[in-house]
């Protein structure tokens, strides 16, 4: 048992040593059947990556956040009605692909927990498209989707979509060395 412990805390120290930790944030425009309903969107970005080195070519890891949709003012039946914000939670697993060193894509996958009022969450799914400049900055293009449950008797499922772009820092040294 004590070999045990000792061969896993080798193997999460130098996970933790190729790891990568990214943070930022996001804008985006709310795209499908709630773009009338909401103006824009605004979020954090943490991701957590492993790969065997910093320029590898496959990275995995986890992912969370903050994403707010910021509700607009629409006309219903001649009333101008303000909707609310909606907020959510990801938690993901993320897989990145590099390519050329410096442009990376892939998906999240995992759930969107729904942190408004009357909105559940749901499925969450992101994909990324990004340029790395200079192991430091990454700027990248996304499309994510939350099929959330809007919450009630009888209510369906929405898809609150969004295309937009992101800016991530990455934390500690990942230059080769």
């Amino acid at each position: 048992m004590k070999k045990l412990l000792i061969i896993a805390i080798i193997c999460a120290m130098s996970a933790t040593a190729n790891a990568q930790i990214k943070f930022g944030g996001h804008f985006g425009v709310p795209v499908g059947d709630l773009s009338e309903f909401y103006s824009f969107t605004l979020g954090a970005d943490l991701y957590y990556m492993f790969g065997h080195n910093p320029d590898g070519f496959l990275k995995f890891g986890v992912a969370t956040g903050y994403i707010n949709y910021f509700g607009s003012t629409v006309d219903i039946l001649g009333q101008d009605v303000d909707i609310d914000n909606a907020s959510f939670i990801p938690i993901a697993g993320a897989v990145r692909i590099t390519i050329l060193k410096f442009i990376t894509f892939g998906p999240d996958f995992g759930y969107g927990f729904g942190v408004s009022n009357g909105i559940d969450g749901g499925f969450y799914w992101r994909l990324v498209g990004g340029i790395d400049f200079g192991n430091a900055v990454e700027v990248n293009l996304f499309y994510h989707s939350i099929s959330a449950d809007g919450g009630g008797e009888g209510s369906s499922n929405t898809s609150f979509n969004t295309l937009g772009i992101g800016l991530l820092f990455q934390l500690g040294k990942n230059k080769k060395e």
